[in-house]
């Protein structure tokens, strides 16, 4: 495992240490039959450049500044690894389908519009764009299961563990991780590869996350696993990805495609 600090544990009391030894966290593990789920890797949340957060949000409101770009690095081998390895890859894109019910709308009191899905806000950031060969699925809410066919896919597919990078931290990881766990599917959050607008949001959610629901470990340790499983032979949820992938390989799925 990585010896690298998470991000939590600068923040962390004396007595946050004291009571977290005395409640040891027990890892929920990998598994043998991982899927990747790349949450809502989009202009709008990334910007289309590495800059500083303050600067970014001045032409991308709902940007998230260097820790974005920080992460699409780490992203970029994790995905190279997952794809020698067969382990299916699902792309999440967030698009309020009626601007007037967004929750997050509300919650910001803007005026948006309804949105434009050619407009390149919308679109994954071609850093780590989609092959042909993976899944690009539309969402409207947090959660990559609410009110899609996600878990119906994964069931078809024979996952017993989801591995997700993107963002937000705090918002569709977190909702992300939380759904999958209760759906008993080992869940793993990549800390290096995913990010928030908030620094005290990213490690509060990845400590909450990791006491309770699911792993957080670093993208090493997961190319690691992946590597030990492509040696292994571990091919079974590839063949069950390609045949979702007949299906669906390098179209968009949702009401709004």
């Amino acid at each position: 495992m990585s010896d690298a600090v998470h991000a939590w544990e600068p923040l962390l009391t004396p007595r946050d240490v004291k009571f977290l030894e005395t409640r040891p966290v027990q890892e929920r593990g990998m598994g043998t039959k991982p899927a990747l789920i790349v949450v809502d890797m989009q202009y709008t949340a990334c910007g289309d450049k590495d800059e500083d957060l303050l600067t970014m949000v001045k032409r991308w409101p709902s940007g998230c500044g260097h820790e974005a770009w920080a992460a699409i690095r780490r992203q970029i081998p994790l995905l190279d690894t997952c794809r020698q390895a067969a382990v299916p890859i699902i792309y999440t894109r967030y698009v309020p389908q009626l601007i007037r019910f967004d929750g997050f709308t509300k919650k910001r009191g803007d005026k948006a519009s309804q949105p434009v899905l050619t407009d390149q806000k919308w679109q994954i950031v071609s850093e780590i764009a989609p092959k042909d060969e993976d899944i690009v699925l539309d969402k409207s809410y947090a959660s990559v299961l609410f009110g899609t066919p996600l878990l119906s896919w994964l069931i078809a597919m024979g996952i017993d563990t989801t591995i997700l990078v993107g963002n937000s931290t705090g918002g569709c990881v977190r909702a992300s991780a939380v759904d999958l766990t209760t759906h008993n599917y080992n869940v793993v959050v990549v800390e290096d590869c995913v990010f928030d607008r908030l620094e005290l949001s990213h490690a509060a959610a990845l400590l909450d996350l990791w006491m309770k629901y699911c792993d957080v470990v670093f993208s090493e340790d997961v190319m690691g696993h992946l590597a030990g499983l492509r040696q292994a032979g571990g091919g079974s949820a590839a063949d069950a990805g390609e045949r979702v992938g007949e299906r669906h390989a390098g179209e968009v799925v949702g009401p709004w495609a």
